[in-house]
């Protein structure tokens, strides 16, 4: 994981350790009683992953692109 996101904040490589363990407790989540809020507390961890992610992928391409 550290080869693949090594030039990514440290906030975002964090949000990237967690996916697996999010994704499991979505997938256990369907087993359980109050599933619906434990489901709402990943999409809330998605969108803030997949917003990292779009805005550090931005800023190193604008960043690479100023380099050129």
């Amino acid at each position: 994981m550290k080869k693949l996101f090594a030039s990514y904040s440290k906030w975002f490589r964090g949000l990237a350790y967690l996916a697996g363990p999010i994704i499991t407790i979505e997938i256990v989540s369907f087993l359980m009683f109050l599933a619906d809020l434990l489901q709402l507390g990943c999409a809330v961890f998605y969108v803030i992953f997949f917003a990292t992610f779009l805005i550090e992928s931005l800023s190193h391409g604008i960043h690479d692109l100023k380099a050129k």
